[in-house]
């Protein structure tokens, strides 16, 4: 589903970056500095502990974070500024990265 989402985002004006489960995902996220991330909560296996490593890191923890999942109250347990119910929507998922985007503001952690 990733790459399939990022495909189809793609074809908007946004620019994604996929970014397979692992060690490297924070490492990744510091070096392409992301407007918004989007996490599919059931595909990460490890999304809390990685939601805890972005709201520590400086860098990363005012980069918005959209949930992908089943359940919004996980998603809302672990600080997503938006949830998406799986499988979403491709337009829905587009014109919330788009309202996303057009904020560009820090947001309250």
């Amino acid at each position: 589903m990733r790459d399939e989402l990022a495909v189809a985002i793609a074809r908007g004006p946004h620019t994604v970056k996929a970014i397979a489960p692992g060690d490297l995902r924070i490492e990744a996220m510091r070096e392409w500095e992301p407007d918004v991330v989007v996490m599919d909560l059931a595909a990460e296996g490890a999304a809390l502990p990685l939601r805890m490593v972005m709201l520590r890191d400086s860098q990363l923890s005012q980069v918005p974070f959209v949930a992908l999942g089943q359940s919004e109250d996980e998603a809302r347990a672990l600080g997503a500024h938006a949830f998406v119910k799986v499988p979403p929507p491709i337009d829905g998922l587009v014109q919330l990265l788009n309202r996303f985007a057009a904020l560009r503001m820090p947001l309250p952690t």
